[in-house]
């Protein structure tokens, strides 16, 4: 058992644990890769880019009670251009809302695009750590798409920080209220401010849970030891029984379940549309599709469906899928493909297919990364979720199993849904799952460490290459996870 929770026995099939992707075809709905990878595929993961930076491995931040927003501050990130300006102008009434709960004024950080892991580092240490602190924002909002504030900034800054992304593109995002290229950044803003202002829900919180129809194995994976592993673990003083009435369910049966008047934290867990076999007709497609929510079918959620929708009013969504909160520039998981697919074995050829799959539905030379366009539209809804908690990348089995794929950990996930459903500031909610990160990081480096040790002192490489394997896989599939939204949100818009 861990911290309470059920562990979950998978089904193991003839050949042991498997790897399991919730990613499928953006035409013909089928899974990239419907039967799992077995274990062997993980011998070989590869090496660190860089020497170990003692960032990685320490969370910061106060001791303090991490929902106290006057003791944790709030800042905001923008990009270093007439654009972060125009984002910031649009933002106003969020950031004299937070001014005014804090006591201070807003610390604002401006950015210059498209930094990279080590220029985030340098950032975050000569410019965010030069604030004293007492002064320094734990709730850091960032403003902008991944090419105009990089994801590697915000990988480097949820390691002791609570941060969150708001990203509209004008193009992709509608919400029936407003017009203009910032009128989704206006109606985000309008709703928080308006419910802060606004009297207290008296309805009890709601833990909805969804997945979808198709029974693939990833799928029926994720329902057994995740949807069961969270519905059985969740304690009977947490507000509302938790509702699993969608299991199986349609896109109709979905959408009206998610209308309703109580404060809802949803888990839904489906596969994320990627590439089609034959290509994105045009990156404008790509960016309104990738990461939308296939549901078995034939059945899809995209950014289109829930425009001009009531769909969880100020609560709150964990989305569990391939691509479900955006697209990186590139994936962390792809040159292990490629070393992958360059070997026999009975998995070779879906190796080949997946690798192929993810080089061609990442951005190109001439592209840009991008937050997906389904948590967007979301989020630009005046009766749509104040937060969203998604992957950008691929999303594996690892999130909710253990590091040799044999033992369920729901845990991991239920954690932060019953923090989300307390009325924990969504930022601090998916603390639990960095710390989970963390620990994890820290268990990688030293293996790492621990090969270079045996090296100099020409002795036999001691870690186990399978086990290695999984621990890296189990590292990134967890750093994947972010927040789209005011990092210091509250399930019902309680400020």
């Amino acid at each position: 058992m861990e911290s309470g929770y059920p562990e979950r026995m998978p089904s193991l099939g003839a050949n042991g644990p498997a790897l399991h992707l919730l990613l499928t075809d953006g035409n013909t709905l089928d899974p990239v890769l419907p039967t799992g990878l077995p274990r062997t595929a993980l011998a070989q993961p590869p090496q660190p880019r860089g020497p170990r930076r003692p960032d990685e491995v320490v969370l910061g931040g106060v001791a303090l009670d991490p929902n106290d927003l006057p003791g944790q501050r709030w800042g905001v990130i923008a990009p270093l251009d007439e654009e972060g300006d125009r984002l910031l102008c649009a933002m106003a009434p969020l950031i004299r809302l937070r001014e005014k709960q804090q006591g201070a004024p807003a610390k604002i950080y401006r950015v210059p695009p498209d930094m990279d892991a080590a220029c985030s580092f340098e950032w975050k240490n000569k410019v965010y750590h030069a604030v004293p602190l007492r002064e320094r924002p734990s709730y850091l909002l960032i403003l902008g798409d991944l090419h105009q504030v990089s994801i590697d900034l915000q990988y480097v800054l949820a390691n002791g920080a609570m941060v969150g992304r708001l990203c509209f593109n004008a193009e992709e995002v509608g919400n029936g209220t407003s017009q203009g290229p910032y009128a989704g950044y206006e109606a985000y803003a309008e709703k928080v401010r308006s419910l802060a202002s606004g009297p207290p829900t008296s309805a009890a919180p709601r833990a909805l849970f969804y997945s979808g129809r198709d029974e693939g194995d990833a799928t029926r994976l994720g329902r057994d030891i995740l949807i069961k592993g969270c519905i059985e673990g969740w304690p009977e003083d947490a507000g509302a029984p938790p509702d699993d009435t969608l299991k199986g369910q349609g896109l109709n049966e979905f959408l009206h379940s998610a209308e309703g008047a109580s404060p809802t934290v949803l888990l839904s867990l489906s596969h994320g549309l990627g590439r089609p076999a034959q290509g994105w007709p045009t990156p404008g497609r790509q960016r309104a599709l990738q990461g939308a929510l296939s549901l078995g079918c034939g059945e899809t959620l995209t950014a289109d469906v829930l425009r001009g929708k009531r769909f969880l009013p100020a609560g709150l969504w964990f989305c569990f899928a391939c691509f479900g909160a955006g697209t990186p520039r590139t994936s962390v998981f792809h040159s292990w493909l490629l070393e992958l697919a360059s070997e026999a074995g009975p998995a070779a050829e879906d190796v080949r297919k997946l690798a192929k799959s993810v080089a061609q539905g990442l951005p190109q030379p001439s592209e840009r990364p991008f937050v997906a366009a389904l948590p967007q539209a979301a989020l630009a809804s005046p009766e749509g979720p104040l937060a969203v908690i998604g992957h950008v990348d691929l999303a594996w089995s690892y999130g909710f199993m253990d590091e040799n794929l044999t033992v369920g950990r729901p845990s991991r996930i239920l954690s932060v849904l019953q923090a989300l459903a307390a009325g924990c500031r969504a930022g601090a909610a998916l603390r639990g799952l960095t710390e989970s990160y963390l620990g994890i990081n820290e268990q990688l480096l030293q293996m790492y460490q621990d090969q270079r040790d045996a090296e100099r002192d020409e002795l036999p490489d001691p870690t186990d290459k399978i086990r290695l394997g999984n621990v890296w896989m189990l590292r990134n599939d967890l750093r994947g996870y972010v927040l789209l939204g005011d990092p210091a949100v509250r399930l019902g818009g309680v400020q």
